[in-house]
């Protein structure tokens, strides 16, 4: 069993948050951390999650990710979802994350399209 991991790299204009692993509670709590941080003091264009060596998120991760998608437009970020399992993007695409639920792992960034807080027509997803 791997141990969930949340990590993150800082670029010019993007801070990257990988997932490792089952993405449980202690997971979904050091995600949490990063989120706020990428949103409130990284202040990068975009914010991109990298789900490629995720296996399953805990309710709690989506919910990060819903508050950090609801948070991205109003401070002029974008928030982009990549790599997710099959499984992960359908638990994603369920709570208004992801357009496209038949995503594949290792597909470029555009597929499924990136979602884009900055984008959506003025709602929220749900």
């Amino acid at each position: 069993m791997v141990a969930p991991t949340v990590s993150s790299r800082i670029f010019a204009h993007s801070v990257v948050i990988s997932l490792r692993g089952n993405v449980d509670e202690t997971g979904s709590h050091q995600l949490r951390r990063e989120l706020i941080n990428a949103l409130m003091r990284q202040r990068r264009r975009r914010i991109v999650v990298d789900f490629a060596r995720a296996t399953s998120l805990d309710p709690t991760a989506v919910g990060a990710l819903i508050a950090a998608h609801e948070a991205a437009p109003d401070m002029h970020l974008t928030l982009t979802l990549r790599n997710p399992s099959v499984g992960i993007a359908a638990e994603l695409a369920d709570h208004g994350l992801l357009s496209h639920p038949a995503a594949r792992r290792g597909r470029p960034e555009s597929y499924p399209p990136p979602i884009s807080s900055r984008s959506s027509a003025g709602g929220h997803p749900r």
